[in-house]
């Protein structure tokens, strides 16, 4: 809506206007002088005190001053003078200074009253053209409670045209009852007037229009004052909350709809905000992080948590906890799942999370929160272990059966080469033969000749 305000220098007539009448009251007043010579003779200016008073309110400051010269000399030379001749007389001309003196007191005045009222007039205009413009709805009340003015919206939503409201009460107007129970509900204007305080209304009130029609509205009531301090009325401002209440009951059911969603998958959720604290954690999370509920997990600090648990990489190294995903995402920086053991030093229960997050971001690109999922892979990690554990020992079992098969063909083979030969050459050169293979990659033997010396 494009507004424009008049200064306060346009409420002046056209200069052409301020002329004439400043023409037309002097005239008049000679006119009338003329007319009455003979009863005001006495006080020749009288007549012309009203004229330079109605040139001062409409022409302004200066055409009446030159109207109160103009005067003098008018009534010297007609009025005080009998042959149509100016008047030099000391004592007349004592008189027109006079004249000229207090007419130029009632100039002044005259024009600050006028100026005053001009301002007044610029004031109160801007003001309701200002309260016109005002997005919410606008009522103003003087200080009996009636109304006095209201903008469009407040039409709109009342149901009352700013002509057809004027001087009724307020509760004639602004007619509002408790959306629970139905009853009339107090008038924050008459709050106001009783207390002289700023007085708001409960946020199950409803507004009830001229024709019926139930608007939800919030609002605030406020005391309007003059430069002395007096309570001279009621401003109140409102607005229609029926957009907002179904956004927040969209936000309501979206957000029970989520809790539930969360609520019920295995993997642990939580969101975690800069300064340490966490926004929401479901039932899992508090499992997979030993609390006995989610509302233990909300209510713990986070030095609690860093004490409650040792933290360990997948290789059993310690991990600072500023290093974890949920920090790292706060820092705006997205991270790879990280294994992360979780030993309980008191308890020894011990458990292995895959742990990922990721940052939350606001409309200006800054990180509000990060949300961090937790997987718990505890079985998945003991069962690698026993797999691990039973393949070792099927290996071990597996290379002693092959060990102790190999020890009973070397034992066989060995007695049947001693026994096929008693020959010590023959059965040493297959003893040589039989053992090298198995146990090294060539063998030396050293035997004594008849003559009792070392032969290879």
């Amino acid at each position: 809506m494009d507004v424009f305000l008049r200064p306060a220098s346009a409420a002046q007539p056209p200069r052409i206007l301020r002329f004439a009448v400043a023409a037309g009251s002097l005239a008049l007043a000679l006119g009338l002088s003329l007319l009455f010579r003979p009863i005001i003779a006495p006080v020749p200016f009288i007549l012309f005190f009203a004229a330079i008073a109605i040139i001062a309110a409409y022409s302004g400051l200066v055409l009446s001053i030159v109207s109160a010269l103009l005067s003098v000399a008018l009534s010297n030379y007609f009025l005080i003078s009998a042959d149509g001749t100016f008047s030099l007389d000391r004592g007349d001309l004592a008189r027109g200074a006079v004249f000229v003196f207090v007419a130029s007191l009632i100039s002044v005045i005259s024009d600050a009253r006028r100026r005053a009222a001009v301002q007044s007039y610029a004031d109160a205009e801007r003001f309701a053209v200002t309260l016109a413009s005002i997005g919410d709805a606008v009522i103003a009340t003087d200080a009996n409670g009636k109304v006095t003015f209201l903008n469009a919206i407040a039409e709109e939503l009342t149901g009352w045209p700013r002509r057809d409201a004027a001087g009724r009460n307020i509760e004639e107007v602004f007619r509002i009852i408790n959306a629970q129970t139905r009853a009339p509900a107090e008038n924050p204007v008459h709050q106001v007037l009783r207390d002289g305080t700023i007085a708001g209304l409960p946020s199950n009130t409803i507004l009830l229009g001229r024709d019926g029609t139930e608007h939800p509205i919030d609002d605030s009531s406020a005391p309007i004052r003059d430069r002395k301090g007096q309570l001279i009325g009621v401003i109140l401002v409102f607005r229609n909350i029926a957009a907002q209440l179904s956004a927040e009951g969209e936000l309501r059911t979206a957000h029970d709809q989520l809790a539930v969603i969360l609520g019920n998958i295995t993997d642990g959720v939580v969101a975690a905000l800069p300064n340490g604290e966490l926004a929401y954690a479901n039932e899992a999370a508090a499992e997979i992080t030993g609390y006995p509920s989610a509302q233990a997990l909300l209510e713990s600090t986070a030095a609690e948590r860093r004490a409650r648990f040792q933290l360990q990489g997948e290789s059993g190294e310690a991990l600072d906890p500023g290093e974890l995903p949920g920090r790292r995402a706060l820092r705006g920086t997205d991270h790879a799942a990280q294994i992360v053991r979780h030993r309980d030093p008191i308890s020894g229960r011990e458990r292995w999370v895959r742990v990922q997050a990721r940052p939350v971001r606001d409309a200006r690109e800054q990180v509000m929160m990060s949300i961090i999922i937790l997987n718990d892979i505890s079985e998945e990690r003991l069962a690698e272990q026993e797999r691990a554990a039973s393949l070792a020992r099927e290996q071990s079992a597996r290379a002693e059966a092959e060990a102790a098969k190999s020890r009973a063909t070397f034992l066989s083979e060995a007695g049947r080469i001693l026994a096929s030969s008693l020959d010590y050459s023959t059965t040493l050169s297959a003893v040589t033969k039989l053992t090298v293979p198995r146990l090294a990659d060539w063998c030396g033997v050293h035997v004594l000749n008849e003559r009792q010396e070392i032969q290879l």
